[in-house]
């Protein structure tokens, strides 16, 4: 993934033209690589269930390494889990979402677009990691991937953060609540959302 960081002129133009202005030292990814960063991968430490787990990758692969010591947990969970997530409280949200093009706003202009369906099947499962996400300084993990529907962490600090993986997937939820176009039967959402201690979610359709 490709993150380009955005300047202070650049900001103000965004800001003129869209009437939002990225906050300094933030980041937009424009393409698949990105430039100055490192893809990371994701470390999380907490419960699943109740059950105290550690594990790298997505939550996906997280929830994978589970399930294989923890069988009949994960299968709780998995009959257990919810379709949406429940409403967080704003904190340190920057809102709303960028969304990527066509529509209107500074967001990404070359993102793929990402099945609806996928990424709330990430968000629900970064909802039942209940502790950390960590990712190093100046890096993106995908946090969460199936289907070429990627949820993406972007920690544009000079040093490593373990946000709340559960809040986390609340700005994901934001971005599908926001930015959404139908293509019937489907519905897409691609966008990004950031956060005044310097990180920023990214909603888009790349590879697993």
């Amino acid at each position: 993934m490709k993150l380009i960081a955005i300047t202070t002129g650049i900001a103000l133009v965004a800001s003129l033209v869209f009437g939002v202005a990225l906050p300094d030292g933030m980041s937009v990814q424009v393409g698949d690589l990105l430039n100055g960063y490192t893809e990371g991968v994701m470390t999380f430490t907490g419960t699943i269930n109740g059950i105290a787990h550690t594990g790298n990758g997505t939550a996906q692969q997280i929830f994978a390494g589970f399930k294989k010591l923890h069988p009949e947990a994960a299968l709780s969970v998995e009959t257990n889990m919810t379709t949406t997530l429940e409403a967080r409280a704003a904190q340190n949200k920057i809102q709303p979402p960028n969304c990527c093009a066509p529509l209107p706003g500074p967001g990404p202009s070359d993102w793929s677009w990402a099945n609806v369906r996928w990424i709330n099947d990430g968000i629900n499962y970064l909802n039942n990691l209940h502790g950390t996400c960590h990712v190093e300084a100046r890096s993106c993990a995908r946090i969460s991937c199936s289907w070429n529907a990627a949820i993406r962490l972007c920690n544009d600090n000079e040093y490593s953060i373990d946000p709340n993986c559960g809040y986390l997937a609340s700005y994901a939820q934001d971005i599908v609540n926001h930015c959404r176009r139908e293509s019937l039967p489907h519905v897409y959402t691609c966008g990004q959302e950031f956060d005044t201690d310097n990180y920023n979610i990214c909603v888009q359709g790349i590879p697993c």
